[in-house]
C-alpha cells in the first residue's frame, strides 16, 4: 500500500474523496527556521567539532537528532488532515509518530459549518479554523490553521447539499444516476481548488 492509499483505505463502496486538507504552510516556519539554524551552526563549526573524536560523535548525533525532528514534523503535518468525501467528513488528529485520533461524521448529522479568520497575519496569509457542529457522538469537529477556510467551508456545504439531494426520498433511479454524473466535475473542481493551493 502506497502512502497515498492511507487516505482511501477506509472508504466505503462508491465513496469518493473530494478534498484532503492539511494545515497551512505557515505552521512550518518555526520548525524550518530551527532546522536551518542548527544546520548552519553545524556547517559553520564543522572544523571545531572534528578536532576530537568526542566532537565528531557530537556532530553526528546532532545531525541525526535534527533529521529525526524534521521527519517527525513532516509525518505529523502529512497525516494530520481533514478529509472531505461525498458522504462524510473525517478528521485525523496526528499528535505523534504513532499517536492519532480519528473522528468522523456523515453529512446527514452535520448541523452547522463555520469558519473563523482571526488576526492581521491570518487574514493576510488566508488561514483560519473550520468548525463542523454535528448531531452525532462527536459534537464538534475542528481543524485549525487550515488554508483558504472560506473555500473549504464552501466545499463542505456543497458536498452536504449534494449528499442530501442524492439521498432524498423523492429521487428516482434515473435522477440519482444523473445527479452522481453531475457531481463529478464539482468534485474535481473542489479538489483542485483546495488541494492544489496547499502545496506551498
Amino acid at each position: 500500500m502506497s502512502i497515498r492509499d492511507y487516505f482511501t483505505q477506509t472508504l466505503k463502496k462508491d465513496e469518493a474523496v473530494v478534498a484532503v486538507v492539511r494545515k497551512h504552510w505557515v505552521t512550518h516556519v518555526i520548525p524550518l527556521l530551527l532546522v536551518i539554524v542548527v544546520v548552519g551552526v553545524l556547517i559553520g563549526f564543522i572544523d571545531f567539532f572534528f578536532r576530537s573524536r568526542v566532537g565528531s560523535i557530537t556532530w553526528i548525533l546532532i545531525v541525526a537528532i535534527t533529521l529525526l525532528y524534521a521527519f517527525y514534523h513532516w509525518v505529523v503535518h502529512y497525516f494530520d488532515s481533514f478529509i472531505i468525501t461525498d458522504m462524510r467528513i473525517i478528521d485525523i488528529d496526528q499528535t505523534g509518530l504513532f499517536k492519532r485520533s480519528v473522528s468522523e461524521t456523515t453529512f446527514d448529522k452535520v448541523q452547522d459549518v463555520t469558519y473563523a479568520i482571526m488576526g492581521v497575519f491570518a487574514t493576510s496569509m488566508d488561514y483560519g479554523t473550520v468548525t463542523v457542529q454535528t448531531a452525532g457522538a462527536v459534537a464538534k469537529i475542528e481543524l485549525d490553521h487550515v488554508p483558504h477556510p472560506r473555500k473549504i467551508h464552501e466545499v463542505i456545504m456543497e458536498a452536504q447539499k449534494l449528499y442530501k439531494e442524492r439521498h432524498g426520498p423523492d429521487l428516482s433511479a434515473q435522477e440519482l444516476i444523473e445527479l452522481i454524473a453531475q457531481t463529478k466535475p464539482v468534485n474535481d473542481a473542489a479538489r483542485s481548488d483546495v488541494t492544489g493551493e496547499d502545496e506551498q
